[in-house]
This record gives C-alpha cells, sequence and structure tokens, in this order.
C-alpha cells in the first residue's frame, strides 16, 4: 500500500532532554517517513527548522477586547496568587495546577504551524498548555489526538509520578496525597475530572514510552477503555547510541584499561523516583563481597547535575560528571 503524506503537529513545553527529547526524536522519525511534521514548544533551543516557538498572532482588535482580556488577565492572576499559596509534596512532581484554563489561542496556533494536522501528538506541556487546550484544537482540526506517557500526568489529577496513590485508576479526590496544605485540596479531583472530560469528548489515544507505563494506562481511569495500546519504548537512536568507537572513547574520557568502571546518571540524584539511594546500597553490597585488590580496580562514575551527599561516603574510586546534554559525548561515554 502506499504511504500517504500526514500533516502531524506536535506539542511540548521544549524539545531538548527527558521527555521533551522524546517528542523530538518521535518528531524526527516521522519527518524521515516523509510526513509534513511541526512541532510547537514554549521554549525552543534546537536550530531545527520543523521546531516552532509559540507566539499568538492574533491582535485584538477594539477596545472591547482589550477590556476583556485586561478583566481576564487580572482573574487569572488573582487564581494564580491563591494557587500559589497551595503546598505541594516535591516527590509527585505536581505540575497540572489548572486543566481549566486556555493558555493558548488555537486559532493563533494553527495559523502559525501553516496547516491544519491530521494528527496531534501532546508530549510533556507543563506550564506551556493543558488537555483543554489540547480538545480545543482538537475541535477546530478534527485531528486525532495522540498523549505520549513518558511519565504519568497525562492521566493523572496533576501528579508527573503518583508512587503508591491509586487516584490516576479510581480517579483523584480532595484525599490527594500529593497536595500538603487545606487550601487547594480540590485541585486534583478537578483536574482529574476536565482531563477524564476532554479525553472523552476528544476521544484522546494514549502513547506508552515504556512498558511501566504501558501497564498504567491500562489501569488508568482515563485511558483504560481504549481498544488498541501502543508503547514505543523510547525510542533509542541507534545511529547515536552504539559501541563502535569505543576506543577513542577510553581515551577521551581518560578511562584506564586495567579499572573496572561502573556508571550511573540522571538529571538530578537527589530525586528520590531515580533510585539513586538503591544504587548505594548494591555497592555497599559489593564493597563486602570484594577483596582489596579487587575493590581498587574499581570506579564509580556518576552523572548528574546535583548527587546526594551519601555518594560521599562511598568506599570507592568516585568521579563524578557534570550533567551532558549532547548524545553524541553521552553515547561515548
Amino acid at each position: 500500500m502506499e504511504n500517504v503524506k500526514k500533516k502531524i503537529l506536535l506539542l511540548s513545553t521544549g524539545d531538548v532532554n527527558g521527555a521533551y527529547e522524546a517528542i523530538y526524536r518521535v518528531a524526527t522519525i516521522l519527518i524521515n517517513d516523509g510526513h509534513d511534521v511541526k512541532l510547537v514548544v514554549k521554549e525552543k533551543t534546537r536550530f531545527d527548522s520543523f521546531i516552532i516557538t509559540y507566539t499568538n498572532l492574533i491582535k485584538k482588535r477594539n477596545i472591547v477586547h482589550r477590556g476583556l482580556a485586561k478583566i481576564r488577565m487580572v482573574i487569572l492572576n488573582k487564581i494564580k496568587s491563591q494557587k500559589s499559596t497551595v503546598l505541594f509534596d516535591n516527590n509527585y512532581l505536581f505540575i497540572s495546577r489548572n486543566e481549566e484554563n486556555n493558555n493558548i489561542s488555537p486559532e493563533a496556533l494553527i495559523k502559525q504551524v501553516g496547516f491544519c494536522p491530521d494528527f496531534i501528538i501532546s508530549g510533556m506541556t507543563n506550564g506551556f498548555i493543558n488537555s483543554t487546550d489540547i480538545y480545543n484544537l482538537q475541535k477546530i482540526t478534527k485531528a486525532k489526538v495522540f498523549n505520549i506517557t513518558v511519565d504519568m500526568n497525562h492521566f493523572t489529577g496533576g501528579c508527573h509520578y503518583a508512587w503508591d496513590c491509586q487516584g490516576y485508576i479510581k480517579g483523584c479526590n480532595e484525599n490527594c496525597p500529593a497536595i500538603l496544605s487545606d487550601e487547594g485540596m480540590l485541585i486534583a479531583k478537578e483536574n482529574f475530572e476536565i482531563k477524564l472530560k476532554n479525553a472523552r469528548n476528544g476521544n484522546f489515544k494514549a502513547i506508552a514510552m515504556s512498558l511501566w507505563t504501558l501497564n498504567q494506562i491500562e489501569k488508568s481511569k482515563i485511558y483504560k477503555d481504549q481498544s488498541e495500546k501502543y508503547n514505543i519504548n523510547s525510542i533509542i537512536d541507534l545511529k547515536v547510541f552504539n559501541n563502535c568507537n569505543r576506543n577513542i572513547a577510553k581515551d577521551i574520557f581518560g578511562f584506564d584499561n586495567s579499572k573496572f568502571y561502573i556508571l550511573a546518571g540522571c538529571q538530578s540524584s537527589k530525586d528520590i523516583r531515580k533510585g539513586f539511594s538503591y544504587f548505594i546500597d548494591s555497592l555497599t553490597i559489593l564493597e563486602s563481597k570484594l577483596t582489596k585488590s579487587q575493590k581498587e580496580k574499581i570506579v564509580i562514575i556518576v552523572v548528574s547535575r546535583e548527587v546526594p551527599k551519601e555518594f560521599e561516603a562511598i568506599n570507592f574510586e568516585k568521579q563524578k560528571l557534570d550533567y551532558i546534554n549532547d548524545y553524541r559525548l553521552l553515547s561515548l561515554l
């Protein structure tokens, strides 16, 4: 069957690192497959021409529109001020603060993109757009919507990672463990109900980026009835990530052929979701099983923006490298 070229709009807050990197990889694959692709972001850092920074191009044409806009801004600022007093548990990374807000003009965004998309693919859009914005885009374009779930936010009331909370399965309520203050206890419940409504009205589909998130999607109240299951497993570019230049890599990093290197890395090793404490525990077990000469051959390398103080207590030779943004350099490591 002949491949049909599609117009595809991708949405993300950024275009590099973590979940933003995932949506960028999806975009490049779709472009290589011959589709017409635009990635609209809040913050552009790459130079690719298919990436567009969103700008509201619609001008207020008269005093009535300007007056209404000012009133709306006052109300939004008041809401923002009220919500800023809510206390959150940072371990949940609660990033959906208001799913009801209209953060963009869908007409302006489509005008800026230059086409009416057949598909809309949303990644991590914290601080940029929400499910209401995506639904508004779907209504005027009639596009099929797919939400990429690197983590859990597309099917929770606000958290990026739910830990043991079952809210995403049963429906978030006023007893959200991510919200620590009495004020704002209904935020997760209200957000969840709006996400559920938007997903059903817009017939949103979820795409997993790992077996872990696929299992969560299948249990989630918002997406459990999705008939087809999608899992694209992080999309590793083997042209970049391979061991073809191992000898060069050793020279670049000054590695000693007589040493045995153990590497761990993430954006922040202090983030308990990353499991760095388990890594430290495992090294303690390893140390107990080694002779002194074996232990002296091991070097622990950590690549992270920050590391916990427990790292200093590791009884092996240690080396910390700054966080690596360049994926070619990361591949060499």
